[in-house]
Formats: structure tokens, C-alpha cells, sequence
């Protein structure tokens, strides 16, 4: 049987996504892979916090940007996991001061408003791996 181009693309996507996000536990993500996922990608220290509980919003100083619109500050969700969730930062790494490698997406949830970051690739810059695939980036607009 055949099936049209475009629903073999979203049957890919649909078991790309699952396996992604469903298990990601038991898959490592590529920073290649890493980057054509998410709609944001940059290098920033954590300013503070505003808010608290499911409200609390992380604040970066953003000095590199490889992907998207990024400017010199960028917020987003501040959600930290210990393993159940793929779409939020490792606990731990939420801390002033720290410096961080962001891949982060609204699209990890579907009509969602917010970033969220990719949990298998965020961390602290000194941990990142093959940050070099990323290439040169760019300072922030």
C-alpha cells in the first residue's frame, strides 16, 4: 500500500516526537539533532527569578544565540525535573550565576505559549558536549 508523501512525513514525526519526549530517559539526543528541534538555541547566565511555583520565570543574560530571535535578555518557564519530565531543566541547574547552553521550543506542547527547554541537551556550558556543532552563533539582537 501507498501512502502519500506527506502523511509518511507525519507518521515519521509522530514516532520521532514519541520517542523523544516519551522515553527520552533511554535516548540522547545529538546537538545537531538538538538544534533542528528547537526554535531557540543560545548561551546565557541566570539573572534571577520572578515568580514562584508553576509561575516561576528563569531570567537570562544571553551572550551567544546559534537559533532564533534572542535577544540580550530571554525568560522562559523555570519547570525543573528529576528524571519524569523531558521538557524542563534539570534540577540543579536553576542557580544565579550559572551559565547555560539553552535548546528550548513552544512547540514541545502542542499550543503552547511558553519555552520550554529540550532536558536532554540544556546544561551548564561547562558540561555541554560538542558544542562546536553548533558553530560560531552570534551575539544576541
Amino acid at each position: 500500500m501507498y501512502l502519500p508523501g506527506i502523511i509518511v512525513r507525519l507518521v515519521f514525526a509522530f514516532f520521532t516526537a514519541t520517542c523523544l519526549f516519551g522515553q527520552c530517559d533511554d535516548l540522547e539526543v545529538s546537538t545537531r539533532e538538538a538544534r533542528q528541534t528547537s526554535e531557540v538555541v543560545f548561551q546565557g547566565t541566570i539573572e534571577g527569578f520572578r515568580g514562584s511555583g508553576l509561575d516561576r520565570i528563569v531570567i537570562f543574560h544571553v551572550s551567544r544565540v546559534w537559533k532564533g530571535r534572542v535577544g540580550q535578555t530571554f525568560e522562559m518557564t523555570a519547570i525543573e525535573t528529576n528524571g519524569g519530565m523531558c521538557t524542563a531543566f534539570w534540577s540543579g541547574l536553576l542557580v544565579a550565576g550559572n551559565e547555560l547552553v539553552v535548546y528550548a521550543s513552544r512547540r514541545f506542547v502542542p499550543g503552547g505559549k511558553d519555552y520550554l527547554p529540550l532536558r536532554s541537551t540544556t546544561t551548564l556550558v561547562s558540561r555541554a558536549k560538542d558544542m562546536g556543532a553548533l558553530g560560531r552563533g552570534h551575539k544576541p539582537k
